[in-house]
C-alpha cells in the first residue's frame, strides 16, 4: 500500500551526503544518507533516524514498509535534484540543447531512382574503384586481392 510522504527539507551535506525531514503517514521523520555497496561502487542510501541515530526495527516507531517507502521517495528526490543540477552545468546544458546534425541524411530518393531504372532481371551490383582507377564488383574481397 502506498504511503503518504511529505518532504519538508532536503539538504546536500557533502559530496554524496544528504539529509531530509518530512512526514510519513503524518509521523515526522528525519533521514540521512550512508554510503553503501561494494568497495569503489558505494552509493548513498537513506536511513531513517530517530533521536539522532539509526534505530533497529524492534525499537522504531516506523514499520519496515514505512522505512522502505521513505528511502525510495528520498532516493528519487536525490536523483531528480541531481539531474536538475546537471542541467544547470554550462557544458552539460550546451550538450542538451538541440543542434544541427553533423552528417547529411541518407539520400534515399537517389537510391530509389537507381532501383527504378533497373529491369526486373537486372541485378544492382555495387562496385569499388581501385587505386588504379578500375572498377571492381564488391564481393567482400579486398581490392588488393583482386589485382
Amino acid at each position: 500500500m502506498a504511503k503518504a510522504i511529505k518532504l519538508l527539507t532536503f539538504t546536500k551535506t557533502g559530496a554524496q551526503a544528504f539529509s531530509a525531514t518530512g512526514t510519513c503517514e503524518d509521523k515526522p521523520f528525519a533521514a540521512k544518507t550512508i554510503l553503501y555497496g561494494k568497495k569503489g561502487e558505494k552509493q548513498p542510501i537513506f536511513k531513517v533516524q530517530e533521536d539522532g541515530k539509526h534505530v533497529g526495527l524492534e525499537g522504531s516507531k516506523f514499520s519496515r514498509g514505512e522505512r522502505i517507502a521513505i528511502a525510495r521517495f528520498l532516493k528519487l528526490e536525490r536523483i531528480k535534484r541531481g539531474l536538475e543540477d546537471l542541467e544547470q552545468d554550462e557544458k552539460v546544458g550546451e550538450a542538451l540543447k538541440p543542434h544541427k546534425p553533423v552528417s547529411k541524411p541518407l539520400d534515399t530518393k537517389n537510391i530509389l531512382d537507381m532501383c527504378a531504372k533497373l529491369d526486373e532481371d537486372e541485378e544492382f551490383i555495387r562496385t569499388r574503384t581501385g587505386l588504379n582507377g578500375k572498377k571492381y564488383p564488391e564481393t567482400g574481397t579486398s581490392i588488393s586481392a583482386l589485382r
